[in-house]
């Protein structure tokens, strides 16, 4: 499950708490390596998965963390991961905790659909009694219409059959899981008994034969010995319990209904018999006071259940304040982390924020279901005797009201959080990690928003911090644009590339224009090359200067004779200055040609004045 933390994390940070506190005997290293130690029950607590007691037993080895944190606070920062343990644990706890909401909401959707069909029985019975006192007042012989009208009735029979076939049906599930979760059990037995008798055995061996004992049992806890590692089967396991949770909450709500729908097929069964049997002038009077009862009886029902509801309700409420409060902890502990792990913690605190972004929404998504259910119940009821307490509703449409407002709070904190782990990471893979939090928190929001009917400005606001921190997950894969983050956001129209990427596609657009003059009349073609390097020139210089200087020349050897022509004129020295050295490459070697060509004239024409030879 996503709260399992890795044993890999839990190795090398314990070989670093130890690293840090097992070279020396000064009290800071003493205190560092006791803070190895503490961590290194922490980690044999935490991998110890309890299925009875629900699976690790993060507590407990939180409390562990906790005694290392204090020896941390003396290792004068040689224990600096024991903070980052910590918000880890936190907050693997507080997702432990967070599946149970899912119980709970499903409880409380059971209990407003038993009361619902409580209450729809309810109308029916106020119906059925209004039509008996109509028939008493006006004398009707009311026995047949009676007799019509709990013919009616006869549909709970029906439902009966159709419960018992789901309630077969899922019973055959319950066994099946159970099934499966005791031969995951057996499984796991057998691998500890297995490890544990290994490991005794190299308790008592040294050398290379303890090794080969240990690196065995490492080998059967891994999988490795032709089976399934502890890991796969105690992930398996929880799958299996998971499963089988919701299925016997099913399964008991079944059972309840199915008896509350024979209770009430018998006291029909037990209304007609009597009727059979009943003068007619005191079968209105009786008919009325067995309808009156059930409908009292049905009321009385329903105020149970929302009073039952009422305490799943508190129970959600409280279990998420505990979960809040859990991961207020793992921030805590992510902000005491100092050092060269900060831009680590940075991001940590950032994931725990988008966490708590995510129990906001499950709050409003639960009190909105709460709200709309109890509304429509509240229909159900009779106006003259209204059983739904007013007081549950305003409850719930009260929290809904907290939790939409804490949603807004949250979102804005875990941008501020992921701004921050951006700001905070000093390699690129770290500002591309915290980027694409940033960016999935950003597509979220922009989701919500448009659930809730849309908000032009908001989007506007988002997509320029989307636009703000885009760029570091380009720069550091320029894949990125294909990837399933980016593609999020293609209804939105946004263009995954760096300024960078996109300036150079000016240049290269500049290279294509310069190439399409070639076909021209001279003079046409030279006002046009003096206007297309006019405008190149008021392009920004890109940061990748060679790049620049290669377009710059592959530019100038399109049309040489022209840009030496050009150069002739001084008017045009301002525009083609990026040509500079390019050009004078060209001139120079011309001008030298034609000094030596002169000197050589010259030295002829001498020697013809003083009569010498002209010899080669």
């Amino acid at each position: 499950m996503k709260y399992i933390l890795k044993k890999k994390f839990f190795l090398i940070l314990l070989a670093s708490v130890f690293a840090a506190g097992g070279c020396g005997k000064n009290p800071e290293d003493q205190a560092a390596e006791k803070a190895g130690k503490q961590i290194e029950k922490a980690v044999r607590t935490v991998q110890d998965y309890k299925a009875e007691a629900g699976g690790h037993d993060f507590q407990a080895a939180i409390e562990e963390v906790e005694k290392a944190r204090d020896y941390a606070e003396k290792a004068g920062g040689k224990a600096e991961q024991v903070n980052l343990l910590a918000g880890r644990l936190y907050k693997a706890k507080a997702e432990k905790l967070s599946d149970k909401l899912n119980t709970i909401s499903l409880e409380a959707g059971n209990m407003i659909e038993d009361a619902g069909e409580k209450l729809s029985r309810v109308s029916e019975y106020a119906s059925d009694m209004e039509m008996v006192k109509m028939l008493s007042e006006t004398g009707t012989s009311e026995k047949q219409k009676l007799q019509e009208l709990l013919a009616e009735k006869s549909g709970i029979e029906a439902k009966i059959s159709e419960k018992k076939a789901q309630l077969s049906t899922i019973e055959a599930k319950v066994s099946e899981y159970k099934s499966k979760i005791e031969d995951v059990k057996s499984s796991l037995i057998n691998i500890k008994s297995e490890t544990v008798s290994l490991f005794n055995k190299a308790e008592l061996k040294s050398g290379e034969t303890r090794a080969k004992l240990e690196d065995k049992a490492f080998s059967i806890l891994r999988g490795k010995a032709n089976g399934d590692s502890q890991f796969s089967l105690e992930s398996e396991l929880q799958k299996f319990m998971d499963k089988l949770e919701p299925l016997e909450d099913e399964k008991e709500s079944i059972e309840n209904l199915l008896s509350m729908l024979k209770s009430d097929a018998q006291e029909v069964k037990n209304r007609i018999d009597f009727l059979k049997n009943m003068d007619s002038e005191l079968g209105f009077s009786e008919q009325l006071s067995y309808l009156g009862d059930l409908i009292e009886k049905g009321r009385a029902y329903v105020k149970d259940k929302t009073g039952s509801l009422d305490s799943v309700i508190e129970s959600f409420s409280a279990r998420t304040s505990e979960i809040e409060n859990t991961y207020s902890q793992a921030m805590q502990a992510y902000s005491q982390v100092k050092g060269n792990l900060t831009s680590d913690a940075a991001v940590q605190k950032a994931q725990v924020q988008s966490s708590l972004v995510s129990l906001r929404k499950t709050q409003a998504d639960f009190f909105e279901t709460a709200s709309k259910s109890l509304n429509n119940l509240q229909s159900l009821q009779q106006q003259e005797a209204a059983v739904l307490p007013e007081s549950l509703i305003e409850k719930c449409e009260e929290k809904l009201s907290e939790a939409e407002d804490k949603i807004n709070e949250a979102f804005e904190k875990s941008f501020e959080l992921y701004q921050n782990a951006v700001e905070a990471a000093d390699t690129s893979s770290g500002k591309d990690a915290a980027a694409r939090g940033y960016m999935a928190q950003i597509y979220s929001r922009l989701k919500l928003a448009e659930e809730k009917g849309g908000n032009e400005q908001l989007k506007d606001e988002l997509l320029k911090k989307l636009d703000s921190i885009k760029d570091y997950s380009i720069k550091h894969d320029p894949q990125f644009g294909t990837s399933y983050l980016a593609g999020l956001f293609k209804e939105y129209g946004i263009d995954f590339k760096t300024a960078q990427q996109k300036l150079m596609e000016k240049y290269e657009n500049a290279k294509v224009a310069f190439s399409q003059v070639s076909g021209m009349q001279e003079q046409d073609r030279l006002d046009r090359l003096i206007y297309l390097i006019t405008e190149f020139n008021k392009l920004e210089k890109p940061e990748d200067q060679q790049a620049y200087q290669d377009i710059v020349k592959s530019i100038f050897e399109l049309h040489k004779e022209d840009w030496i022509e050009l150069s002739e004129d001084p008017a045009n020295s301002e525009a083609l200055d990026p040509f500079s050295d390019l050009l004078a490459q060209e001139v120079q070697p011309a001008a030298e040609t034609q000094v030596e060509e002169g000197a050589g004239e010259a030295e002829a024409e001498e020697g013809i004045a003083g009569g010498e030879p002209n010899m080669p």
